[in-house]
């Protein structure tokens, strides 16, 4: 099944799919079969208040989660090394300018989602390649509270409150399935790793497939099959992706429900994007501390470029 999985993905080269918050990604990987992580993204970090405005994760890594009945959906290898988690997500999109009282029409519209996610990890060392799936439950529009997270996070920075939430993606039902797989192809000692990745994602939020390739360079620890790390890492990353959309419903509304005071029309959406993510992690015995950025070219036609950051704090249990 896997040989079945890697050959497919690898016939769509440099075509991809770019989660906003994608934490099963190599780089980004704990050395602990047990921890907490928080992320936070917020184009504050890089001076913006628009489209990509806001995104939180909060997951959970652990044996016990081995039993989660929706694992059933997941990729599966009894015989390899895996990881078993969920998490929450809440992401917000806004236009250009969040002070304006009507709809800005060729913008972006406003939209908010909250998802609970159940994903795995499997290692295969033998063939250098790490498998990941995940099936995403959730909701899109108002029920996800994203109106009230930007204004509730405006009041305490004393910014000034958003206006135009009310023209938001109409409230509908997230059902998104993902698969991908990363495959180490270089590494120097202990300075630098070399993978390449693909992946599909299907489902009510978004239809997309992708391919790339990340690197880290600085003190690393390069088994494919974790261990608890006894010493420091501490390494710089960079990834470069290329997006194929087909189907985007914060920019599109729902799949279910139609009703989205403004959305963007399929001939506007840009149907391949590249997106470029880099930053620093240091992970030190039962620490994970990162600040990364991330650009991304325009989505759909008359956007401009954006940026973005993010910390993330993981905890090992």
């Amino acid at each position: 099944m896997y040989k079945t999985i890697f050959f497919f993905l690898l016939l769509l080269p440099l075509i991809s799919f770019s989660q906003r918050i994608n934490n099963q990604i190599s780089y980004r990987d704990m050395n602990s079969d047990a921890y907490v992580r928080l992320s936070y993204d917020n184009d504050y970090f890089t001076g913006t208040d628009k489209y990509y405005t806001q995104g939180i994760n909060l997951e959970v890594v652990s044996n016990s989660l081995r039993k989660n009945p929706l694992n059933f959906l997941l990729l599966r290898r009894d015989d390899k090394y895996t990881k078993y988690g969920i998490a929450v997500d809440h992401f917000g999109f806004t236009p250009t300018s969040i002070r304006s009282s009507e709809i800005l029409q060729g913008d972006r519209p406003f939209a908010g989602n909250l998802s609970l996610k159940s994903f795995n990890v499997v290692y295969d060392a033998e063939r250098n390649n790490i498998y990941t799936s995940s099936i995403t439950l959730g909701v899109i529009g108002s029920r996800a509270g994203g109106e009230w997270m930007q204004t509730t996070i405006h009041e305490a920075i004393g910014d000034q409150l958003p206006i135009g939430w009310q023209f938001q993606i109409a409230n509908d039902v997230i059902i998104n399935y993902e698969v991908a797989v990363e495959k180490r192809l270089y590494t120097y000692y202990d300075s630098f790793l070399f993978n390449v990745s693909a992946g599909a994602n299907a489902g009510t939020l978004s239809n997309k497939v992708h391919g790339g390739f990340n690197f880290r360079l600085g003190k690393l620890k390069p088994e494919i099959i974790n261990e608890k790390t006894k010493g420091l890492q501490f390494y710089i990353f960079c990834e470069s992706l290329v997006n194929a959309i087909g189907y985007d419903a914060t920019m599109q509304g729902g799949v279910f429900n139609r009703s989205s005071p403004y959305t963007i029309a399929a001939k506007d959406i840009k149907r391949l994007t590249f997106q470029q993510n880099f930053g620093v992690v240091l992970n030190f015995r039962k620490i994970y501390l990162e600040y990364f950025q991330s650009l991304l070219t325009p989505e759909f036609r008359g956007e401009k470029m954006h940026r973005w950051g993010g910390i993330k704090i993981g905890v090992k249990l």
